[in-house]
């Protein structure tokens, strides 16, 4: 990596905390945090259409528990626009409205949003619930979190002694998607976080196994903030991210044009049946009902069955033959638990984890200790390391997986990374004063 001069345009007087994203991106790679939080290279807007359709969710149901609070009706539309326009979206977005308002709706009936106990926002101006409310705590209350009593723990100790991050920030900063009290007052107090997922196994989370026994990094967050910032629970505190499905929905004709060669061939078996794998049918754009892959295999079935018999009735040369079955039977067991396994598939997931003060804070320390490095390097004018992956599906392969891929990986070997990102920070820049200056000439 270059040694240079210290980045600048650094406004020292700008009120900076530290969130759980950038600390993120810091410990994920060096040259990444550098480009967006230093020189300022941020996400264009152009966002995948799964990403949208999890923005619009997070939007709708923000707007579902704030209508609620105030006693007004909730306009998922208009909280999808707003969120297109704080994103600055490019025209098409309005796709994965359907999918995220059905998706939330989900969650809502899940978690019992409409009956809940929400808790008011009492750090803010918003007057609402405390659902998508970014939270700031300073330093001199981030201590009182790592207090045991009257004394302090050794992790604050830690904490103080990151001088460049004390240097940035001036403290920590969050924004939960939601934190109420699923069994009313006095009980547990919930933080959320929701997951809007395309893949039939929900990333996982629908998988056996229970609850994990590691600590969440963005529930730890956020519960030392709001500790930071003087909120108590008789119950405890717990961390819940809410999985649901928000893809696609496969109808009959996607399995039966599959059969014919027009569509995705994945989604039928070599035996001309539809296939019992969700993965492949993840694959070929979403899940799939009970009663539609019941249809599709009686269809199919039917399909093979009469295109047998046709053969047959040929080479018997209009003599007899014996009728073949429709299935054999290992074919009817194995219909019968796809569809009982379709049936009892949970399109919400919700994986509780217990949130204790002290585990969290520790992670919290763990993370602005992982920040100190990079940055310490950054602020003294040396580019950060890479954190190049090359396995399948890494931020560096995947689309999308990585907003400053294209800069970094195509300055490999000149040893000029800092030069290409500095570059396309100052294209994005351009491009953004000019996308500024078109909308301001359209409304003049």
């Amino acid at each position: 990596m270059v040694s240079g001069p210290a980045p600048r345009g650094d406004d020292v007087d700008v009120v900076r905390f530290l969130s759980q994203s950038e600390g993120g991106d810091w410990l994920a790679c060096g040259v990444r945090a550098y480009s967006q939080w230093i020189l300022g290279l941020r996400d264009s807007g152009d966002e995948s259409p799964r990403q949208q359709v999890g923005s619009i969710g997070h939007a709708i149901l923000a707007d579902r528990v704030t209508a609620r609070h105030r006693g007004e009706r909730r306009n998922p539309a208009a909280a999808a626009e707003a969120e297109a326009a704080r994103r600055r979206w490019p025209d098409g977005w309005e796709g994965g409205i359907a999918q995220a308002e059905a998706a939330a709706d989900l969650v809502a009936r899940e978690m019992g949003l409409d009956d809940a106990c929400l808790v008011p926002d009492l750090y803010s101006c918003t007057g609402g619930p405390l659902a998508e409310v970014r939270l700031h705590a300073p330093w001199n209350k981030v201590a009182w979190a790592f207090k045991d009593g009257p004394a302090m723990s050794r992790g604050w100790s830690d904490v103080t002694h990151c001088s460049a991050v004390m240097c940035r920030f001036d403290g920590m900063e969050g924004q939960p998607d939601l934190v109420y009290l699923p069994d009313g007052p006095g009980g547990v107090t919930a933080i959320v976080d929701y997951k809007f997922r395309q893949r039939p196994d929900l990333g996982g989370a629908g998988e056996p196994g229970g609850a994990s026994l590691l600590p969440d990094r963005q529930g730890a967050w956020y519960l030392t903030i709001l500790r930071a910032l003087g909120m108590q629970s008789p119950g405890g505190f717990e961390f819940r991210q809410v999985n649901v499905y928000a893809g696609g929905w496969l109808t009959v004709d996607d399995f039966m044009d599959a059969a014919s060669g027009r569509g995705a061939r994945d989604l039928v078996t070599t035996h001309g049946l539809p296939t019992r794998d969700l993965s492949r049918i993840g694959d070929a754009g979403g899940m799939v009902t009970a009663e539609v892959w019941s249809e599709a295999h009686r269809l199919l079935a039917q399909r093979r069955h009469d295109l047998r018999q046709s053969i047959a009735s040929r080479d018997a040369g209009g003599r007899r033959f014996r009728s073949q079955p429709m299935l054999s039977v290992a074919e009817e067991a194995d219909a019968r638990r796809m569809v009982e396994a379709l049936r009892a598939h949970r399109p919400v997931v919700v994986k509780r984890v217990r949130a204790d003060p002290q585990v969290c804070r520790e992670v919290v320390r763990d993370v602005i200790v992982g920040v100190e490095g990079p940055l310490s390097l950054a602020l003294r004018g040396v580019t950060p390391a890479r954190h190049l992956q090359n396995y399948a599906g890494s931020p560096c392969v995947r689309p999308w997986g990585c907003p400053v891929s294209v800069p970094c990986q195509s300055s490999l070997g000149t040893h000029s990374v800092a030069e290409a990102l500095r570059q396309a920070a100052e294209d994005a820049r351009d491009a953004r004063e000019a996308a500024r200056e078109t909308e301001a000439a359209a409304y003049a």
